[in-house]
């Protein structure tokens, strides 16, 4: 089979921008300094860099940040990143690390943030409970397309909520491309959880496991200039 091949695209080549919610590990679990300083220090550094990305090459795009240990917070609307870096910036610096992890109240409130409910069908009584219709999608300043995305940077061992983050997933993907960076000292490391990752990534090429601090900064760097897949 072949690797799949991906193109960097820049919204103003293509007439689209992208609304992209950062969600943000910050349990107890992301204290541990197998990934050094910390593996939410090094979380920080890397989503810094994103912003600046943002900022400098993608003047359409808007950024948000959820975070969450038992519960999630947003702690950044949308905003758009030429205008807002500062804020951004500030709010990612004054994150700190809690108790349990909830990664499926992340992503609710992340999808929240951008406008999506989730999908339903057979089990539509479920999706209502799971994705409750409480918020509205903040208008775009021009009526350019948006694709919606979900990075989300975590250890991945939910052990709280009463609903499987993989699962939960499901139904935000035909909406949501959801990118995972799995952070950690090793695929073995204690509150690390692989399968579960994967499960919540949109696929092949949306997931990535990282022990290092530089590799961390550089992966980010790239989900910044959005790669999107073109063909298997």
């Amino acid at each position: 089979m072949k690797k799949p091949k991906y193109l960097t695209f820049a919204n103003h080549q293509d007439g689209h921008a992208e609304d992209l919610v950062l969600l943000i590990d910050r349990s107890h679990s992301q204290g541990y300094t197998d990934l050094r300083p910390s593996r939410l220090a090094a979380g920080k550094k890397a989503v810094e860099a994103l912003l600046k990305i943002k900022h400098d090459s993608y003047p359409h795009d808007r950024v948000g940040i959820v975070t969450f240990c038992g519960k999630a917070d947003v702690v950044h609307e949308l905003a758009n990143v030429r205008e807002h870096l500062g804020s951004l910036e500030q709010a990612v610096q004054g994150i700190i690390t809690g108790d349990s992890t909830n990664i499926s109240n992340g992503l609710k409130k992340a999808s929240e943030l951008l406008g999506q409910h989730g999908r339903r069908g057979f089990i539509g009584t479920f999706i209502t409970k799971l994705f409750v219709e409480t918020s509205s999608e903040t208008p775009a300043r021009d009526n350019r397309p948006r694709r919606k995305r979900i990075i989300l940077l975590s250890d991945g061992e939910q052990n709280v909520g009463w609903v499987e983050p993989d699962k939960a997933a499901v139904y935000l993907k035909p909406a949501i491309t959801i990118d995972v960076v799995g952070i950690g000292g090793s695929r073995d490391a204690d509150g690390f959880d692989e399968p579960t990752l994967k499960g919540i990534s949109s696929g092949a090429g949306h997931y990535v496991f990282i022990k290092d601090a530089s590799a961390l900064i550089k992966k980010f760097e790239s989900l910044g200039h959005r790669l999107t897949k073109l063909e298997e």
